[in-house]
């Protein structure tokens, strides 16, 4: 299990020079999506096929995007709002 979140670590490294140094997002895709077999719980991966996807022009990815950005800035809101009532306790 360990070996396999290590190597899609690596994917998305992999995927990140391939995206933004060479600029081949086919490539680069088809790492995060081996990346995601590996470990399909890995953000990073997901995200990024996202921002591919949305460069590329596919219309699902958009939606993607930003529904999880709004869902990750609303869990941190909540986060600091919990913690802060905690604090006050």
């Amino acid at each position: 299990e360990e070996a396999k979140k290590a190597s899609a670590r690596n994917r998305v490294e992999l995927a990140k020079k391939l995206r933004f140094q060479k600029r081949d997002l086919a490539a680069a895709e088809k790492e995060l999506r081996q990346a995601l077999s590996e470990d399909p719980y890995n953000e990073e991966a997901r995200q990024m096929l996202d921002e591919i996807e949305l460069e590329r022009g596919v219309p699902q990815a958009a939606e993607r995007v930003y529904s999880r950005r709004f869902a990750t800035e609303r869990r941190l809101r909540l986060e600091t709002t919990r913690r802060d009532i905690n604090n006050s306790l």
